[in-house]
């Protein structure tokens, strides 16, 4: 019996795959003409794979399908019932020598009505599931305040204790009134922080800025009727020299703290801003006190500018919201700010 070296093998088996190189091809060729009992090994091979590709392969093959469903009541219980056939046709239609191969038919089934209801409400459960998931009227990433506690810039180590720079605060505008601090190296002690060591110091109606962001760092986009609520400590220390504090003792000083929703659609000198919403917090003197500030913005967006030269009022709808802490206390008091958190109520 003719046995073939492993590089002959190689290529008749490449050749009946249809996938010789050529430069192999023509090395079976010259190594055919020069062995007969090669030849006649590859030739074999040839015809067997042929056969087998007739038989495994035919020119036409009919498959048959066919369901019978009922639907009916038995014993006072709705039942559903499904016969299934199948059937496989090999050859071309009529040909005589290749007759149909039927299969047996599949046993009826019976499903109660109740089990078909179930599994129907599963399946929609599960694309209702998928749909709400990637709607967009799912819930979004939450809001986050960044730095809101100021201790981003560490003053330890710094000859001032204090420095104009915020980070992350200031987005828009700068004011030299407005600082973070370390708190109890300015005050000698007096004044302690809510946390960490440092606090934003306003004064002589100094404000704070930020673009307002989500936990994913995408900007916040006015809606109408949105709510946003900003929450934290204040702290107003009267830093007017004592005869003025002793005249004044008998009226106290209006002291608060106003926040708004802005949208900034220019910068300095053509500076145009468009509110969205505010409000004001009253502050007292004395030791820190809790804060909140609710806005709700208005269910109508189109708003004309609340500050600028410009009269054109403006769609907000999608425009990016600034949250804006301005101090409202007279000159002569410090209102320190610390611990500072933002989120959005239904």
């Amino acid at each position: 019996m003719y046995r073939p070296d492993p590089e002959l093998a190689a290529w008749i088996e490449a050749l009946l795959d249809q996938r010789i190189h050529s430069d192999d091809a023509r090395k079976l060729a010259d190594r055919l003409r020069q062995d007969p009992d090669a030849m006649r090994y590859c030739a074999e091979l040839v015809r067997f794979d042929a056969a087998m590709h007739d038989e495994l392969f035919p020119q036409e093959i009919e498959w048959t399908d066919t369901r019978r469903v009922v639907l009916s009541r038995r014993d006072g219980n709705p039942e559903l019932e499904i016969e299934r056939n199948q059937s496989v046709r090999v050859g071309p239609a009529g040909g005589g020598t290749l007759q149909e191969l039927p299969l047996l038919p599949q046993p009826r089934r019976k499903f109660p009505i109740a089990w078909l209801i179930l599994l129907l409400l599963a399946v929609l459960s599960a694309v209702l599931w998928h749909l709400l998931r990637e709607s967009p009227l799912a819930d979004p990433p939450p809001l986050r305040l960044l730095n809101g506690d100021f201790e981003a810039t560490n003053l330890t180590y710094l000859p001032e204790p204090a420095n104009p720079a915020l980070v992350d605060w200031q987005d828009y505008f700068v004011t030299e009134n407005a600082q973070v601090v370390e708190i109890s190296r300015v005050t000698n002690g007096e004044v302690l922080p809510r946390s960490g060591r440092n606090v934003a110091r306003l004064t002589n109606y100094a404000y704070l800025t930020q673009r307002l962001r989500r936990a994913d760092n995408s900007p916040l986009l006015a809606q109408p009727e949105m709510k946003i609520e900003v929450s934290g400590w204040a702290h107003v220390v009267d830093d007017r020299p004592l005869p003025t504090r002793e005249s004044a003792s008998s009226q106290p000083p209006e002291l608060s703290l106003r926040g708004s929703l802005r949208f900034v659609a220019g910068g300095s000198p053509g500076m145009v801003q468009y509110e969205l919403a505010s409000t004001v917090v009253p502050l007292k003197l004395g030791d820190w006190q809790a804060i909140r500030l609710e806005f709700t913005l208005p269910k109508d967006l189109l708003l004309a500018p609340s500050y600028g030269d410009s009269k054109a009022k403006l769609d907000l709808r999608d425009k990016e919201v600034t949250l804006s802490l301005d101090s409202q206390c007279e000159h002569g008091f410090q209102l320190l700010l610390d611990d500072l958190e933002i989120s959005e109520t239904r």
